[in-house]
């Protein structure tokens, strides 16, 4: 009998449109699939062009308002997104620490199709 335990993030691939402000919102649930209480810990989310590479994409904004409901939104501003168009998918994830514990929630790739219309 082979058993196999997957300790990796769950996959979330995100597709964005180049220069538009977007907002995600992420709902954290426990093994049970309750809402997990993210307050007493730090999330953190970075985008680079693969994983483990030194280069910094952006950092997309986290707002942890709801964090007690297990619940965060990530902002990728206008800038970050069209960064992400430049024709690469990229690699993103969101971590949480909290009482000594690193943990990877999700992560996945991003891309950003190129914008048509822009500003003069």
């Amino acid at each position: 009998m082979t058993s196999s335990l997957d300790t990796r993030p769950q996959r979330l691939d995100l597709k964005l449109y180049g220069g538009d402000d977007t907002v995600i919102r992420l709902t954290v649930l426990d093994s049970a699939g309750a809402p997990l209480d993210l307050s007493a810990g730090e999330l953190l989310a970075q985008v680079r062009p693969k994983p483990g590479d030194d280069e910094l994409t952006c950092t997309p904004v986290l707002d942890t308002t709801e964090a007690a409901l297990g619940v965060v939104y990530l902002l990728f501003a206008a800038a970050c997104t069209r960064a992400l168009a430049a024709g690469k998918i990229h690699a993103w994830d969101l971590r949480y620490r909290v009482a000594g514990l690193d943990e990877r929630l999700c992560s996945g790739t991003i891309h950003a199709q190129p914008e048509v219309t822009v500003d003069p």
